[in-house]
């Protein structure tokens, strides 16, 4: 494992050597503790809750495994999803009802954000810790910018099922997905959303959903990985769309 002689920022989190070695001693005092145990635990010690008071051991868990693949600690092998719960995803993806769709948006009749037949779907997680183009233009210290991440959320997928032909559907599920995004998050976690945030790879999409849909496009990634510890790997550039979900952002992010 890498010694650590200088204060990190994982996960939102600030960690200082002596947190460092009261996680490795955690993992050594309880070798045949699960990943999830260790992060629960880790958790509870920190008092590490969100909004709403319920322990962050899922934060936690992320924290662990970005140490882990930073060689600053050494966890515990996965253990297996149980046999049951993939069956069970097996199952849901034969349930499918793959009939191809296609036509206008008012030929598809009602539609909601919610269960039914499925046409699309969406995933959020956590913001980029950084990103130049959106932090110019939020304008917010470092610090500001380590007290009020949580606020940012991420678009991290956004897919269309391929037998899905209908045009303006995508604009259409972003615009009904974020008029709701704030008020499902404050339900969930015990705080709003302010403003969010995608990455789309420039060389495969052309981001015109997110344009139809009034995401503001700032511009283009440098091409490195928040894994680039080396300054030496490249991904692929991305454009920086934005979404605020309130007047007040800029505000709110400084605050």
């Amino acid at each position: 494992m890498y010694p650590v002689n200088e204060t990190l920022v994982v996960q939102g989190r600030r960690l200082e050597p002596a947190d460092i070695a009261r996680i490795r001693r955690l993992i050594a005092a309880n070798p045949g503790w699960s990943r999830r145990r260790l992060s629960e635990s880790l958790a509870a010690e920190w008092d590490w809750r969100n909004g709403r008071g319920r322990l962050k051991d899922m934060a936690a868990r992320s924290l662990l495994v970005k140490l882990h693949e930073r060689g600053l600690i050494r966890l515990p092998a996965r253990r297996q999803v149980p046999s049951n719960r993939m069956a069970a995803r097996q199952i849901q993806r034969r349930l499918w009802n793959r009939t191809p769709v296609a036509g206008t948006l008012h030929s598809l009749g009602s539609l909601s954000v919610a269960t039914g037949r499925l046409l699309g779907c969406l995933l959020f997680g956590s913001a980029a810790w950084k990103c130049r183009a959106r932090d110019e233009f939020i304008g917010w210290t470092q610090k500001q910018r380590e007290q009020n991440l949580h606020l940012i959320t991420n678009n991290t997928r956004f897919l269309i099922l391929p037998w899905v032909r209908i045009p303006h559907l995508a604009s259409w599920i972003l615009g009904q997905v974020l008029r709701r995004l704030s008020d499902d998050w404050e339900s969930k976690y015990g705080h709003r959303i302010v403003l969010v945030e995608t990455f789309v790879e420039r060389d495969r999409f052309a981001g015109t959903s997110y344009k139809a849909a009034n995401w503001i496009r700032l511009g283009a990634t440098t091409g490195r990985s928040r894994q680039d510890r080396q300054h030496n790997l490249q991904v692929s550039v991305k454009d920086v769309y934005l979404y605020p979900s309130c007047h007040e952002f800029r505000r709110e992010l400084s605050g």
